[in-house]
């Protein structure tokens, strides 16, 4: 009789959970490479979330938004010929992306009480160029031009390498660098297909291939179980 009470109350203080999925929110720094001051760095603050599930121990999809602001100007630069060029942009993007992810095994570190857990992550997006974008050179005649730029489809390809770190069994902090190659070479709306004529000068940009992107961040990670 015992025994039966015994396990009757073992068994009400059992709870199954359920793994709905993983979520992620961070802030970071983004900067461009392009054609206009490519000798400087133009960091702006730049924020995203994502939702991950992980197929197995190791294997992830992830569904990710981020917001892109870029920009740079030739006044800051230290060549003489992009001073008096003078060209300036600024745009922000919305990037859309599904990646796949690669969890290795947590690693002890003698500097840090619990495991860091690093990971990968490489897939493709979609560049949404809404609402800003301004430049000090480049006008259209007609407001349809503006919005096919805005909505013509430019793919990226995103490279991400991260570091996770528990807090407690839920919730970690996370570190992650992002390398974004593009299928652009006209980000900053100057490239070597793009020549720019003002009055009877034109301007070319070299022929350096499509323009990247990469950004630094510092987030906070949700692993969502549902109690059943």
């Amino acid at each position: 009789m015992q025994f039966f009470v015994a396990q009757s109350l073992f068994a009400q203080h059992l709870s199954v959970t359920q793994y709905i999925g993983e979520f992620g929110l961070h802030v970071g720094g983004v900067t461009h490479k392009g054609d206009i001051a490519t000798d400087k760095n133009f960091y702006r603050p730049n924020f995203g979330f994502y939702y991950y599930k992980k197929l197995d121990k190791h294997l992830s999809v992830n569904f990710s938004y981020e917001y892109v602001p870029l920009g740079a100007n030739d006044a800051k630069s230290s060549n003489v010929l992009n001073q008096k060029r003078n060209f300036n942009y600024y745009r922000s993007f919305q990037e859309l992306a599904i990646l796949w992810g690669y969890h290795f095994n947590p690693i002890e570190t003698r500097l840090l009480q619990k495991p860091i857990s690093p990971y990968i992550n490489v897939g493709m997006g979609y560049l949404l160029n809404v609402p800003t974008d301004n430049n000090n050179f480049m006008f259209y005649k007609y407001d349809g031009e503006k919005l096919r730029d805005q909505i013509w489809p430019i793919l990226t390809y995103p490279i991400a390498l991260g570091i996770q770190y528990p807090i407690d069994p839920t919730l970690s902090l996370y570190t992650e660098f992002d390398f974004r190659a593009t299928s652009s070479d006209a980000l900053d709306h100057f490239g070597s297909d793009f020549p720019v004529v003002i009055g009877s000068k034109t301007y070319t940009a070299p022929a350096n291939g499509y323009d990247y992107f990469y950004s630094f961040k510092l987030g906070l990670h949700y692993q969502w179980k549902k109690v059943l």
